[in-house]
């Protein structure tokens, strides 16, 4: 298989997305990794019939992952904010996508 070349796309009118790719700095490797960790512990929140939205992932479950890890007590609020703010996009962007 091979890519559709540049010319062809504009010759059939596809117009290539225009994304950029998300950046986020070296500072967030800790809490993505620790948000990756973390994401399969949170609650489920039921809506509707049957179905369910990831609720946050609780402080508890966060400060349990910073005793499992040993991370300094110096870090530690910086890197629970910094959690919290990648999981309210994901819990958002999921609440996006239900409806």
């Amino acid at each position: 298989m091979t890519a559709i070349k540049p010319e062809d796309m504009e010759r059939f009118g596809i117009q290539a997305p225009k994304m950029e790719v998300p950046y986020l700095s070296p500072g967030f490797d800790a809490a993505w990794q620790a948000w990756r960790f973390l994401s399969p512990f949170r609650n489920q929140t039921p809506v509707g019939m049957g179905g369910a939205l990831p609720g946050p992932i609780p402080l508890g479950e966060i400060i349990a992952y910073m005793d499992l890890r040993g991370v300094p007590e110096r870090f530690r609020l910086e890197l629970a904010d910094q959690i919290r703010t990648i999981d309210q996009e994901y819990v958002s962007w999921m609440a996006r996508k239900k409806n």
